[in-house]
Order: C-alpha cells, then structure tokens, then sequence
C-alpha cells in the first residue's frame, strides 16, 4: 500500500495514512483482494460486532434496518493531541449482491473537541450515503473498485 507510514513502535495507532489509502484498504478487504477467505471473513466480523452506542462516524446517514444480508463494517479512532483532537471513522458497505458495495474514510485533526470531531464526519458521510447507489436520491455515480 502506498501512502501508508507505520509507525515503528508498539502504538501502531499513530500511524499515518491518507483517507484515500485508508478507503482503498477497506475496500480491497470487502472486495477480497487481500487475506484468505477466512482471515477475510474474521476481519469484517470484527468490523461489523459494533455495539450500538459505538456506531457513529461515517455510519451517519445508513438506515438503521438494513436489507437482510447487507454488511457494514466500521472503525472509529480518536486521540487528543496538543494540536486538537484527531478524530477519524473509516467504513465498508457491503450489500449481498456486492453491486453497490463502497467504502469511505473521513480523517480529521486539529478538532476542538472529540464531539466536534464526530460531528464533522457525521456532517460529510450523511449526504456521501444519500448519494451513493441503492439510496433514492442517487444519480450516476460511479462507484472505484480497487484494480
């Protein structure tokens, strides 16, 4: 993966990538580009085993009942640092017949609060979701699968 900076120590949660790099992670696992079947598959039971309270981010925007056999699986991080806190959420949408299936990754930092932070990536997912396939207000977009 390319624009992905690991950081070298135990704290593997201040490593560095760009949203775009982090989107694309996500969606070579939902579309089984990388691990094994299993590992897939245990990786996003890991993602999806949210409980409800933690179900925030770039979840913002998805109906609360979705169809049966739709997948969603998410990541949330923050951390307060002395420049305001960082505050990301990253996200797969996999529905059962995988044609409308997309990720999306909202990384922020520099946020006054963790609340702020939150609702900034609630504020740009919930439309994102709206316009995407499968909702009514789509109109020709085009969903990237990784190559």
């Amino acid at each position: 993966m390319y624009d992905v900076e690991p950081n070298p120590s135990d704290n593997w949660g201040s490593s560095r990538a760009s949203a775009k790099a982090v989107a694309l992670l996500f969606a070579k696992l939902a579309f089984g580009d990388i691990l094994n079947a299993e590992m897939r598959q245990i990786a996003i039971d890991n993602l999806s085993d949210v409980v409800p309270e933690q179900r925030w981010g770039v979840t913002a925007g998805t109906p609360e009942d979705v169809p049966p056999g739709t997948t969603i699986g998410i990541k949330d991080g923050w951390y307060p640092a002395g420049s305001g806190w960082w505050v990301n959420s990253a996200g797969m949408f996999i529905p059962p017949d995988m044609q409308a299936a997309y990720t999306i990754a909202v990384l922020t930092q520099g946020q006054p609060s963790e609340a702020y932070g939150i609702a900034t990536i609630e504020g740009a997912a919930e439309p994102i979701h709206k316009a995407l396939p499968g909702s009514s207000s789509a109109r020709g977009i085009d969903i990237l699968r990784p190559k």
